[in-house]
């Protein structure tokens, strides 16, 4: 079996998005001959990072017997003014952690014989750790780029510096890279146009996904006394970041007037505020269905929640139910008679985001009531078959489609050949055909 040292930041026990993708590497390499050694945040380090306990014991049991996990703990938090935030160009919170892994890696070298080092990013700041162990440690590096990095723009660049100089280390990284995975293609496709001069040929799909099988060749809803619509996670929308990201430099105040926007994304799209207008106008042309809706939500509950569900008019029929642990959130995701996805809006472009939880989603088989823009969710969400696809900025019109879904005059036919390319195991398959092609030609 051929051992990997594989750097990931978020992992189990911490309960977040980030990290399902490296615990199904974890779980399925072994099985396509690739021992990763993984090296992760230690547990009790985790509240001190994340500002909150967000540990969940249940997660990450499946981890193959084959894969070590090593722990690295984060002993303090670096102490920065506002001034050398300012100046910084990424955070640097993991700085502590980065030199004490170090260490770690270069004592454990011999022991292992890694053959190769995989990255997981964000935090961001791992790529350019992982370059530097491995040059270090004479690995070829492969990083894995959950997100975007230089196009994560929930919010304006501080100054045109600061964008030009992520763009330079996002470069750097991935010149420095033998191989680069991403989550969609529209990723991939930003980062060849960001950065031309490197080879095309180092960037490979290998999406999220999930861990079971779809059989169902159709499904429908209809005829029911009360349908529950589910949302499961975060927004990421931020007021403030949206109001920065939209207004004109006079707009803002002076120690704002410098921001830099590469591109104008919307992140207001990203929240369930055209979900909530468009059952505002489901509530005025038919009354009785939207009377048998409940909206619930689960995860973290921002401070604007609340007020955008009383603008638009439906306090009793949404509600919210906080922070849950994840197997509470998969029972729940089976209890639902829909779910319900979203997604924020580039300006004159397209979105490269596909959330983690559309795979949970596909495998619960329940349609999904998509508000999408164009982009790489709206595109993978089509080819399932299991969406009722919605233009977030056509309220009445989604009001109508919605109707005739629950009413019966809308069918979803799920198309399980792609679904089931989705899997964990089979994205995990591809990652592993990626580190050997590395490998096969370091060793030519």
């Amino acid at each position: 079996m051929t051992p990997v040292f594989f750097i990931a930041f978020e992992f189990p026990p911490a309960n977040n998005g980030g990290v399902f993708r490296p615990l199904s590497f974890a779980r399925y390499l072994p099985e396509f001959g690739i021992k990763p050694i993984v090296f992760t945040l230690s547990p009790d380090s985790i509240p001190m990072f994340f500002g909150k306990d967000i540990r969940d014991y249940n997660i990450g049991k499946e981890v193959h017997s084959e894969t070590e996990v090593i722990y690295i703990p984060i002993k303090k938090m670096p102490k920065k003014s506002k001034l050398m935030r300012f100046f910084e160009i990424s955070d640097r919170d993991t700085d502590i952690w980065e030199r004490a892994l170090e260490k770690v890696l270069l004592q454990l070298k011999e022991k292992y014989k890694p053959e190769a080092i995989i990255v997981t990013a964000p935090p961001f700041t791992m790529a350019v750790f992982g370059r530097r162990m491995a040059r270090k440690l004479g690995l070829p590096l492969i990083l894995d780029m959950r997100d975007a990095w230089t196009y994560w723009n929930m919010s304006p660049y501080r100054t045109w510096m600061h964008y030009y100089f992520t763009k330079r280390k996002e470069r750097s990284c991935f010149k420095a890279a033998s191989a680069i995975i991403a989550t969609s293609q529209q990723t991939i496709d930003d980062f060849i146009q960001l950065h031309p001069d490197v080879s095309p040929g180092k960037f490979h799909l290998v999406t999220n996904g999930y861990d079971k099988e779809i059989t169902h060749a159709e499904i429908s809803i209809s005829g029911r006394e009360k349908y529950l619509i589910g949302y499961i996670g975060g927004f990421y929308y931020d007021p403030e970041g949206r109001r920065l990201m939209f207004s004109k430099w006079w707009q803002k105040k002076p120690q704002q007037w410098l921001h830099y926007v590469p591109r104008k994304e919307d992140w207001l799209y990203r929240s369930p505020y055209f979900v909530f207008k468009t059952f505002s106008e489901l509530k005025k042309i038919n009354p009785e269905m939207f009377s048998r809706i409940e909206l619930r939500f689960i995860g973290h509950k921002p401070e604007w929640f609340d007020v955008m569900v009383e603008e638009a008019g439906l306090t009793e029929n949404v509600k919210h139910s906080g922070v849950v642990s994840h197997k509470d959130s998969l029972a729940f995701q089976q209890h639902c008679d829909l779910l319900l996805i979203t997604s924020s809006k580039v300006i004159g472009g397209n979105d490269y985001s596909i959330a983690g939880k559309t795979f949970e989603y596909i495998s619960t088989q329940k349609p999904i009531l998509s508000f999408v823009c164009d982009g790489a969710q709206k595109d993978l969400l089509k080819k399932t078959g299991l969406a009722v696809l919605c233009d977030p900025d056509t309220a009445k019109d989604n009001a109508i489609k919605i109707g005739k879904v629950l009413e019966g005059e809308i069918q979803l036919n799920p198309d399980s050949v792609y679904i089931n390319s989705l899997t964990r195991k089979r994205q995990t398959f591809l990652l592993a055909e990626v580190i050997k092609k590395v490998l096969n030609h370091k060793s030519t």
